[in-house]
């Protein structure tokens, strides 16, 4: 099965996930599920009810559930010690930090990893969209049995070995 819209793979998870329960493991490259925080680092901003995202449904269903990792974005600058680079930068980071505490995700962090993986019980979705509802052109299939297990035993290891913070990712 293929999915070339992230709104299809998510309902399409969700409805999996409450047939068939968890565990639910997530890799991927950052992520956009509505949260930020408002400027001055205080109160959350919450999009959600005002553009829904099957993203954060499938997220808030399965949450007692749900692993994430998520790839930290490569930081560069347009020039040395560029001070709007850093803030662009950290408020990528912060709006990561406000999604996790605001839904209450179990999360970790990861430098180098740009996969993406869905896995809900013994279903796993590999390919290129990232958890968020993006209108770009993607696809992500269902595995094989042989390659799911591999991608199962893969998160497994990038758990062990992932940040359980950003702290030391700001710049």
């Amino acid at each position: 099965m293929l999915f070339n819209s992230p709104k299809d793979m998510f309902s399409y998870l969700e409805n999996y996930y409450m047939k068939n329960g968890g565990p639910v493991e997530i890799l991927t490259f950052g992520m956009y599920l509505g949260i930020s925080r408002g400027k001055s680092g205080g109160d959350f901003k919450d999009w959600n009810n005002t553009f829904p995202m099957e993203s954060r449904s499938f997220n808030e269903t399965c949450s007692k559930d749900l692993k994430l990792i998520i790839g930290t974005p490569f930081y560069d600058e347009c020039k040395p010690n560029c001070e709007d680079c850093k803030k662009k930068y950290n408020s990528i980071l912060e709006r990561h930090e406000a999604t996790v505490e605001y839904l209450d995700i179990d999360t970790k962090f990861q430098e180098d990893m740009h996969m993406k993986m869905y896995r809900v019980n013994d279903l796993v979705v590999l390919g290129g969209m990232n958890l968020s509802d993006s209108d770009w052109i993607d696809c992500c299939v269902v595995a094989n049995k042989e390659d799911g297990e591999r991608a199962i035993n893969l998160f497994s290891k990038l758990w062990d070995g992932a940040e359980n913070n950003l702290e030391r990712f700001y710049k």
